[in-house]
């Protein structure tokens, strides 16, 4: 990819070490391919001479990376460096460099912080020592991660699980050269359950979307109507017909249009005084498919060939306004390197561009652009996610992504979907389009990457979420993973003994889905609201025979009941979290023509597993009482 550059030695040397894991059984540590240098260790014999070096101006996230490795190194070695600053360290001192420190400084390794970017990093080792160094902090701690995957096999699949070697005795030190910037800058969190947890941010090398907003009336998206909410001399030409969105020509009257555009200034340049620490802005259209149809506006859809320009120039004159306020006394303690985010979404989702057949190439009309500093956020919300995005189904919609591609180059915002948010408890098999739709948004350089899913879920997620979330935060790293790699790992991680049975599971699901896109219709135009709950996609014989893998399941795992209750119980809860949606779905599916006994069975069985993770949500704003009304239950 564009920005993944990994300058390794790959030369087998002798492997050390037993293994175990954090939640899974023994696994067998792997030296992942580096060069040993000779005679030299990290830990021998079970003892370590080296400390952890940071910079006297040590800050939190440098700090919560000295705990990480500590965390994980000792867990898997029993052995916990020491940590000190880089004006305590003295000559001879074996040291691991976290951070830019003065010892980083006097050697003669090079690194620019803007080819690293945000988060990426470099490790290397000069002489007996290793220099990890990040774009910035977020890059130094993504860099502890990386080493510990290298030198004791670390993986990280979920807030309650990770894998690593255990009972490390021996680690060489290895020759690193290696610089690691990720494929997509900003990498957003997209379940609730990460998004309620650091630690799992941290980890799986995301960030919420609350720390780069600015919000608008608290407000950080679909707040268009929220600018002008205040505005006193709000008048009718600053909306369409209806009111439900801006009309962005302001129906062509040019007095209107600059009120319009001084009172959304005005609620935006507030914003950014009461929150100076955050780098981007949304002024982002409602959330419907509205669109104003004045004549001003249909003249600008005659010219440029759709609405969306309309938004592209009045958010152009409003960047000019706001950079313009930045040179100002006033404004120059707020001015900062700002993104002004608009959306191409619903109705504005259709790119002012040409296609070319003969070059295959899109060309912006009448030299529309957007101005620096101004980015499109592409929600491409109708999209079949059963599908690639290639796939012919797709085709208005991949055709939008490469338009927007044409016409914002780098200043390109993706918001994808890989949920049923009518059907929170069925599984929503997207697996098939996760990594073209990667690769196309690093290929296309997109700066930032959304992929939403059940972000106000925060008790457990059903339907192989998880793995959806382990497998997204490792393509939007390295969009050329290997898919295949990653499950098995994940599989092998997150539910140990018990692998296969689960494995059995997914790999059914995997065929069922295709036998129903081929033979009933699943999927289409906005496949993220389908009718999943639904008989024609769940055959009855097939929910019982995962019924039966689940139970084989928990046969798997039981010795460690008493062996390591601890595990035990992480993997029996991961069971758990999976069996949710199959008892759902039975229930939903085929309580007409099953025992009232069976059928009850299973929703007491499916309420008690809900309650014991505290799970909140059925669908999309939508509480899970409302699926107890509907079953006869108390909530």
């Amino acid at each position: 990819m564009k920005k993944l550059r990994r300058l390794l030695i790959f030369i087998l040397v002798t492997a050390f070490a037993l293994g175990s894991v954090g939640c899974s059984p023994d696994k067998e540590a792997s030296n992942n391919g580096l060069t040993a240098v000779k005679g030299k260790y990290l830990v021998d014999e079970g003892v370590s001479k080296y400390k952890i070096v940071v910079p006297k101006q040590e800050s939190g996230l440098i700090t919560i990376a000295t705990s990480e490795f500590n965390k994980f190194f000792s867990e898997s070695t029993g052995v916990t460096l020491p940590v000190v600053t880089d004006d305590e360290i003295k000559d001879g001192d074996k040291y691991i460099s976290i951070g830019e420190t003065t010892l980083l400084k006097e050697t003669d390794i090079t690194y620019e912080f803007d080819e690293l970017g945000r988060d990426g990093y470099k490790i290397v080792t000069k002489g007996d020592n290793l220099y990890l160094i990040g774009g910035d902090e977020y890059g130094s701690l993504y860099a502890v991660y990386e080493l510990l995957e290298y030198l004791i096999n670390y993986d990280f699949f979920a807030e309650d699980c990770y894998t690593l070697a255990k009972g490390v005795t021996q680690i060489p030190l290895y020759q690193f050269d290696l610089t690691d910037i990720p494929d997509i800058d900003y990498r957003i969190a997209a379940d609730g359950i990460v998004i309620g947890d650091t630690y799992t941010l941290y980890r799986l090398r995301q960030r919420p979307n609350s720390e780069m907003f600015v919000t608008v009336k608290n407000q950080w998206t679909h707040n268009s109507l929220e600018y002008v909410q205040d505005a006193p001399e709000a008048n009718a030409n600053w909306y369409n017909r209806d009111k439900t969105q801006l009309c962005y020509t302001a129906h062509g009257d040019e007095a209107e249009y600059k009120k319009l555009l001084n009172a959304c200034f005005t609620t935006m340049k507030e914003e950014l005084i009461n929150t100076p620490d955050r780098t981007s802005i949304m002024l982002t259209n409602e959330d419907n498919y509205d669109v104003c149809e004045c004549d001003a506006c249909n003249k600008i859809v005659e010219e440029y060939g759709a609405i969306s320009a309309s938004i592209i120039l009045f958010i152009n004159d409003l960047n000019a306004m706001v950079r313009e306020w930045f040179e100002t006394e006033e404004g120059k303690p707020y001015a900062r390197d700002l993104r002004i985010v608009f959306f191409a979404y619903t109705g504005y989702e259709a790119a002012p561009v040409t296609y070319n057949a003969e070059t295959d190439e899109y060309k912006p009309n009448k030299g529309i652009h957007l101005d620096e500093g101004v980015y499109c956020q592409l929600a491409i919300i109708k999209n079949d996610y059963y599908r690639t995005m290639t796939d012919k189904a797709n085709a208005e919609y991949y055709k939008n992504l490469r338009g927007w591609s044409a016409l914002a180059g780098e200043n390109l915002y993706l918001w994808l979907y890989s949920t049923n948010f009518s059907y929170y408890l069925a599984p929503y098999d997207c697996f098939d389009s996760f990594a073209e739709s990667y690769r196309l948004a690093a290929d296309l350089n997109a700066f930032y990457m959304f992929d939403q899913r059940q972000t106000d879920e925060r008790g457990v997620l059903t339907g192989w979420s998880y793995l959806k979330s382990y497998i997204c935060s490792k393509l939007a790293w390295d969009a050329n993973q290997d898919i295949g790699e990653l499950t098995d790992k994940f599989f092998d991680g997150y539910f140990g003994p018990a692998s296969s049975d689960m494995r059995e599971v997914f790999d059914q699901l995997r065929t069922l889905t295709n036998y129903n896109k081929e033979h009933n219709e699943l999927g289409g135009d906005s496949s993220i609201y389908l009718q999943l709950a639904s008989d024609t996609y769940w055959p009855k014989d097939v929910l019982e025979r995962w019924l039966d893998c689940y139970d084989k399941a928990e046969k798997s795992i039981a010795s460690l009941k008493e062996d390591n209750p601890e595990v035990y119980q992480k993997y029996h809860d991961h069971i758990m979290a999976e069996k949710l949606s199959t008892l759902y779905l039975y229930v939903e599916c085929y309580n007409f023509n099953t025992s009232a006994d069976i059928i009850d069975a299973y929703k007491a069985e499916f309420k008690e597993i809900a309650d014991y993770f505290n799970i909140s949500q059925v669908s999309e704003g939508k509480n899970i009482s409302n699926l107890y009304d509907k079953w006869g239950m108390e909530y």
